[in-house]
């Protein structure tokens, strides 16, 4: 069985909550579908509609989504402020050449890590323009977040459970949007420029 958010990339506007299952065999989906009948899983017709726009329009999206990531990566990569980027496009990724013969593009996802701890982190999202500070990513809008102190934050992760999963106080995690590249590249300079 196979379980996809369809609201992310799929949906690319940030305006349904949609998923999809998939499934190995005919008997799997045969269970699921009791479930599923008894439970309710149908999206609403509007839903449905926009779903469908979306899918239309998920190739050229994710082809500008890639183009605007690389571009984003490698000026961050070069940045003195930024303590290493984690983007598979790029080729000191340590998982770039599996990447690489695995994926036409690289999608919009870019983690990062800027110099000076949690507060920075913090600093940095808070002081960008045009980028939206929210969690969540794929839509048309460029997003970003802090995730120490939002969503794997106090109650919803231990500081041992985070620094196990990698997640560093100075960590940033950034949806590239389809915005233009200068203009992304100038709101996260001027905001690198801050700490």
């Amino acid at each position: 069985m196979y379980c996809l958010c369809s609201s992310k990339y799929m949906g690319g506007h940030s305006d349904i909550i949609a998923g999809c299952v998939s499934f190995a065999n005919e008997e799997l989906m045969r269970k699921a579908r009791w479930h599923l009948t008894l439970l309710g899983s149908a999206l609403s017709a509007s839903d449905a509609s926009l779903l469908h726009r979306s899918l239309k329009t998920l190739p050229v999206r994710m082809e500008k989504h890639s183009i605007n990531a690389m571009h984003v990566a490698k000026f961050l990569a070069q940045h003195s402020k930024v303590k290493a980027v984690y983007y598979p496009g790029l080729e000191s990724h340590p998982h770039y050449k599996i990447a690489k013969s695995e994926m036409k593009s690289f999608s919009g996802m870019i983690s990062f890590e800027v110099i000076g701890g949690k507060e920075a982190g913090i600093k940095l999202v808070e002081s960008v323009r045009l980028i939206s500070l929210a969690v969540s990513l794929g839509g048309t809008g460029s997003l970003i977040e802090h995730p120490a102190s939002m969503t794997n934050a106090g109650p919803l992760m231990s500081e041992e459970g985070r620094k196990k999963g990698g997640i560093t106080d100075s960590l940033i995690r950034l949806s590239v949007g389809l915005e233009d590249i200068d203009d992304l590249i100038s709101d996260l300079s001027q905001a690198l420029e801050q700490l």
